[in-house]
Parts: structure tokens; sequence; C-alpha cells
């Protein structure tokens, strides 16, 4: 069986005549004179660039916190604005304090723990609001360990003190509680949450519970999934009492105040990259009234 091929006429004669087409394109096949094939690469002729857009990196609205965050050292300072009016004569005094903090945190469902050392620990001023009058102090280093819970914030020196009542120590770590924070390990924007804690301090021998409760609210994340960070308000509403009776003599300690911080984390380590906050706060000590302005800033180092 064989196999036949029939071309249309029309299309024979296209092909034999595709030749004689492709060389008049050409050169013209020798009609006429000739003429220079066009230079294609002397610039004369633009090929358009096709334009890459970059894609742009994909922002996040959630971040999930690592159960540990490694040590984290900040720099601290706070300076506190005292007046004491005591029966219509009013004092002043600025106390200014700085140190050094290096930080170590792990978190669970349940609670937030670490450790970390108060370094460089200085006073500068004239502390009135307890009535003893105190010079500036030399630099202390003060080992501590912590743990905080909805309930409870406990902020210890390590070994433990004997006495905790007016020790240098206790006011190190008084800048520890200003630092940490319980913070779930999901954050979504618009998240809010609160948390409660009460913590025992000893001024002028009068031992004194402080208890705060704080407000959470994540303002924004700013970044991509490979480099964030979280930003995070906390607002504050502390209550003060502490009273003490020696022989003849008794005090009492009676206040409160409030306050709101801006924090700034990052968000694939969890550590603070900046805090900056304001504090008042209004206490009864006997018969006087004191007033305290405080600025707080942390810086990351």
């Amino acid at each position: 069986m064989h196999t036949r091929y029939v071309f249309a006429t029309a299309n024979v004669k296209q092909i034999m005549a595709f030749p004689a087409v492709l060389c008049l394109a050409l050169v013209g096949c020798a009609s006429g004179p000739a003429h220079p094939a066009p230079n294609l690469i002397d610039g004369s002729i633009t090929v358009p660039v096709p334009e890459v857009r970059p894609v742009p990196p994909r922002k996040v609205s959630r971040v999930v916190l690592p159960r540990r965050t490694e040590e984290s050292r900040y720099s601290i300072e706070s300076v506190a604005r005292v007046e004491r009016d005591s029966s219509g004569n009013r004092e002043s005094a600025e106390i200014r304090t700085t140190a050094l903090i290096s930080l170590t945190v792990e978190r669970d469902s349940l609670q937030t723990r670490g450790n970390g050392v108060v370094d460089s620990f200085v006073v500068r001023g004239l502390e009135t609001t307890g009535g003893v009058t105190s010079a500036s102090m030399q630099p202390l280093r003060v080992p501590f360990e912590f743990a905080i819970d909805s309930n409870q914030m406990r902020v210890a020196v390590v070994p433990a003190l004997a006495n905790v009542c007016d020790q240098p120590e206790t006011g190190a770590t008084t800048l520890v509680r200003d630092l940490v924070m319980r913070l779930p390990r999901d954050l979504v924007v618009g998240a809010t949450w609160t948390d409660s804690s009460a913590a025992f301090v000893c001024r002028a021998g009068v031992p004194i519970i402080i208890r705060t409760k704080n407000s959470y609210f994540v303002d924004r994340i700013d970044g991509t999934e490979e480099q964030n960070e979280v930003f995070v308000t906390r607002t504050m509403e502390t209550m003060v009492e502490g009273s003490s009776t020696v022989a003849w003599r008794a005090r009492s300690v009676r206040g409160s105040g409030g306050g709101t911080q801006t924090i700034r984390l990052n968000g694939k380590t969890g550590a603070i990259v900046e805090l900056d906050g304001k504090t008042s706060l209004t206490l009864d000590v006997g018969p006087d009234r004191v007033t305290q302005q405080v600025q707080l800033t942390v810086r990351a180092l």
C-alpha cells in the first residue's frame, strides 16, 4: 500500500517561489546596484529593557516570641523629681539612678522567669522622701532572679539578704521591676491583656507593699517575617501602703499613682530594644505629702 502525497498547485508554486522572494528580500538577487546591509549594532536601534519590579516583603501582624531570650544587656536611667510638703515647708530633690543590667528570660504559658545582674548601680542626689539623707553611693553589682505570673512579681537578690530594709541592693532590684514584664508568646496587633502584682519593699524602716495593675496593648508590628519589631504600650496603676510601730514611734505610708510606658521589642528574640516611661506617685508619709515624678529610659546595648 502506497501513501500518496497530493499538493495543491498553488502551494507548489509558493514553495518554488520562496527562494526568489528570500533572495529579493536579502540582496535583491543582483538586480540593480547592491545596497549595504544595515548596521544592527551601531546603537541606533534601542531594545527596551523589561522593567523588573521587586516583590515587596510580606508584612506581618502576628509574631510568636521564643521560649527563651538569651542574655541581653541594657543601660537604664531613672530620674525622679521629688517634692515634700511638711506643714507648708517645701523641699525638693532630684535623684538620678543609673545601671547596666544583663537579663536572660524564659517563658511558658503560666510564668515568665529569669535571672541576671545589675552592674554599675549608682544613685546620685539626695533622698528626702523617707526623711533620710543619703549621698552618692559607690557602684554596686547585684545578681538577681525573678519570676512573674498573673498575680505576683518576685525579684530577689542572690544570695538572699538577711535584712532587706534600706539595703542598696533592694534599690537595684527596683530597676529590674521596671524592666521585666509578662508577655504572651503569641502577639497580635490589637491584642490586650492585664496582670497584677504585689511587691514588698522597705524604706526608712517601714515595710511597704506595692500593688500594681498593668494593662498592655500591642500597637503595631513593623517589619517582615524575617525581621520585625513589636510596639507595646503598658499602662500602670499603683497603690502603696505600709506602716511601722517601733516603741513610741509610729510611721505610715499610703499613696497611689500611675504611668505609661512605650516598649519596642525585637520580635525574633523577644528582647527589649528600648523602653521609655513616665510615672507619678503621691504619698502621705505621716503628716507630710510627697509627690514624685519619674522618667525612665532603657536602651539595649
